[in-house]
């Protein structure tokens, strides 16, 4: 019988169809020599939002999710302005993780005292009227949850050993075991305790982080044997927990157990945060050193390439900034047209909206979209006017105010 028959009565699926919308976080372009600050900075604490921090989302807007079991709450702010938080309360209890789709619907987990994991989609409208459809349940908990663009979810079963998957379009599609046998063991085709999942869909690649191996595996498409990228042997862990990637692929780790923050360029894995493997906390746990972590659990990019950890045992999410080195530039991605005497404005998602210009002999109505998390360039709607040496005004409602320009207009849009 095979390994996927055997393990099928340990799990009880409940399925919703509902179309669900493809994932939605950070993946930062960095140069080969980034940095960031070892000191960082607390963002909220457990005066502010209590303790059990476990998990914690930013999506591309910079809107940033944490799951907190003691008041079992999803907190919600956007980065730099914590004084507009808001809370979604539910059963949280011994939640480990929390995903964000692009249309912000929230898949969170929980592990109820009688073995039933649930895995709930949450939706909010505009007036905080809070709505949960039930996703899934097992019989093991879903440690950690990813959810892909073409909407199939991803669930690290720690004590079953395994990670699965299952389509969110069809509830007929069977549950299908992505890595892992069922059995604990340190070959290439079995994990022990795995925690942490990342999905690297350009080169279709699943990154678990084997907490029981103190090692990462990278498993592609189709094949159950994984490929060993940072173990004991190379890089010393202790229960790697999180894991992300940037946009070149590199891959960043939580080293759980070593209070630590591991990074990856082209020369390697390095230490970045806690690197003297200490323990950052004492009685008064407000004043943990800001350079130490205690039990960090995951690790999330912000738009600008900065790195938030949940700073698990100092109950408190630290954020260390990437470090800006002055005077020196760094390439990026080119734009569609070539254009001068343009506007360039910055939307309040992060983004860069290009208008108009002048090509030398003809001006432009056209418009295109600058990603600073990807480096790279989108077309959106064109103007209704070809324009050059126009104005663009970002406007209190963050729409932006194109208005005149060449040779002469008096003619006004918004976008």
């Amino acid at each position: 019988m095979s390994v996927q028959h055997t393990k099928v009565h340990l799990l009880i699926l409940l399925f919703i169809l509902d179309e669900v919308a493809g994932y939605s976080y950070n993946r930062p372009s960095l140069s080969s020599d980034s940095q960031w600050n070892p000191n960082g900075t607390t963002i909220v604490n457990e005066t502010m939002i209590g303790t059990s921090l476990f998990d914690l989302f930013i999506d591309e807007n910079n809107t940033i999710y944490i799951s907190n079991e003691q008041k079992q709450q999803i907190v919600i702010f956007v980065e730099g302005n914590v004084s507009w938080m808001r809370n979604i309360s539910m059963n949280l209890k011994n939640s480990s993780s929390l995903f964000v789709t692009n249309e912000e619907k929230i898949y969170v987990d929980t592990f109820y005292s009688s073995n039933v994991s649930v895995v709930s989609q949450i939706e909010v409208n505009s007036s905080w009227r809070v709505s949960s459809i039930l996703r899934m349940n097992f019989c093991e908990q879903c440690f950690d949850i990813f959810v892909s663009e073409n909407q199939t979810l991803f669930c690290s079963l720690s004590e079953q050993h395994q990670i699965i998957s299952k389509s969110l379009l069809n509830r007929w599609n069977h549950l299908k075991i992505v890595a892992g046998t069922g059995s604990e063991g340190s070959t290439s085709t079995t994990l022990r305790n795995p925690r942490g999942i990342f999905l690297d869909e350009n080169n279709s690649t699943l990154f678990v982080a084997d907490c029981g191996n103190n090692r990462i595996q990278k498993f592609r498409f189709g094949s159950f044997q994984g490929e060993t990228i940072l173990s004991n042997g190379t890089f010393e862990l202790n229960c790697p927990n999180g894991i992300t990637l940037d946009n070149e692929g590199f891959v960043f780790v939580v080293d759980s157990n070593n209070h630590r923050i591991i990074g990856q360029n082209s020369n390697g894995f390095h230490c970045l945060v806690g690197c003297n493997q200490s323990a950052g906390s004492n009685s008064n746990q407000l004043s943990s050193p800001s350079n130490q972590l205690s039990s960090p659990s995951n690790l999330q990019f912000d738009l600008f390439g900065n790195i938030f950890v949940v700073d698990q045992q100092n109950h408190r999410i630290q954020k260390f900034d990437l470090i800006i080195i002055a005077g020196q530039w760094q390439s990026t991605g080119n734009m569609s047209v070539a254009r001068h005497v343009h506007t360039a404005s910055i939307l309040s998602n992060g983004k860069v909206l290009v208008t108009g210009g002048w090509t030398g002999s003809v001006s432009l109505n056209s418009a295109e979209l600058y990603d600073p998390s990807t480096g790279n360039w989108t077309t959106t709607g064109n103007m209704s006017v070809a324009r050059n040496q126009h104005t663009a005004s970002i406007l209190y409602n963050k729409t932006i105010l194109v208005a005149g320009g060449c040779c002469p207009l008096n003619s006004a849009e918004l976008y």
